[in-house]
């Protein structure tokens, strides 16, 4: 009789953690919300005429800022030839680095 009553003891403390375990599991995998994301090369030319807002061929800051603001960071180091917007090709560079 005792040792039932120890199994029934460890398995009520089971079912009571057993929401919390469930929980972590959870979160182990779920990203991060602030998880970058990862652009990949199928994307590059949607994402152009998504955000190449007035046609011009060329992307300035606030279009990008646009699709995604934490790139603004990252703009003068992804134009290459220093015009001042990015061309399809530096978008795409910029893009696939992150």
């Amino acid at each position: 009789m005792k040792n039932h009553k120890a199994k029934s003891r460890h398995f009520a403390q089971l079912l009571a953690a057993l929401p919390l375990l469930v929980s972590a599991g959870l979160l182990a995998t779920m990203a991060p919300p602030t998880a970058a994301h990862h652009y990949q090369p199928a994307e590059i030319q949607p994402i152009w005429m998504k955000i190449d807002l007035n046609a011009d061929g060329k992307i300035s800051r606030d279009e990008l800022r646009e699709e995604d603001p934490r790139l603004l960071s990252r703009f003068d180091a992804a134009d290459l030839d220093h015009d001042g917007a990015l061309s399809l090709r530096e978008l795409e560079v910029l893009l696939l680095s992150v």
